[in-house]
């Protein structure tokens, strides 16, 4: 049975999500769900089992009540025989790159194994391109723990946050060149800087960064 985050690969934890948002309303299937995931044990022979042993197990399963810590990001993930890299520098994602995680990351349901391949590629490939896409899910789903994937997502969020704050900034000190210069558009500029400088307050706060949560309250 899985007993702790290092060993809750990808896919398991998706299947719990799942397992959450199915259940939401009904904390008995939900848990009949959850321990099914961890255990490899179907829910007929879960429902078979002894209170006593049942009970213990849902003990074992008290680690999904803690929080969920980022492990750190490594140049190297070897998932089963695929060797995979991170991209280091966000500056230098294309633009499908960019499109795919934006896609990804405004799905309710947040498939990570998705949003990981984003930033995770093949050794010498460039994304998407001669390798198949379908492959590298399954191997996040399959032999990815979910601390390194959120150490991932962790990382290309930062790095994405910082990058958008250098945009902004710039954008900033451009429109207030471009109002000494245009009196006409003043105010115009005035509100377009307001909303660039709103934009800046809440990447400075973290907004939307979800990395330490626990599955289950």
């Amino acid at each position: 049975m899985i007993q702790n985050y290092d060993a809750l690969t990808v896919g398991k934890y998706e299947a719990i999500q799942r397992a959450l948002r199915d259940h939401a309303d009904d904390i008995h299937r939900r848990n009949l769900a959850i321990l099914s995931v961890l255990t490899g044990k179907s829910e007929a022979e879960l429902l078979d089992m002894p209170v006593p042993k049942f009970r213990a197990l849902m003990d074992k399963a008290s680690f999904l009540r803690r929080p969920l810590r980022a492990a750190p990001v490594r140049k190297t993930y070897t998932l089963g025989e695929m060797t995979l890299h991170p991209v280091a520098d966000i500056d230098k994602m294309t633009t499908a790159q960019y499109i795919d995680f934006q896609s990804f990351a405004g799905q309710p349901e947040e498939p990570v194994a998705m949003l990981v391949s984003c930033f995770l590629l093949p050794e010498g490939r460039r994304y998407n391109t001669d390798y198949d896409m379908a492959e590298v899910h399954r191997v996040i789903r399959d032999f990815m723990p979910i601390a390194e994937a959120r150490g991932l997502l962790a990382f290309f969020f930062e790095t994405s946050r910082r990058s958008m704050l250098r945009t902004l900034r710039s954008s900033v000190a451009t429109l207030k060149k471009t109002a000494r210069k245009d009196k006409a558009r003043r105010k115009q500029i005035a509100t377009s800087m307001l909303k660039l400088r709103l934009s800046i307050l809440l990447l400075n706060d973290g907004a939307g960064c979800r990395m330490s949560m626990p599955l289950l309250k």
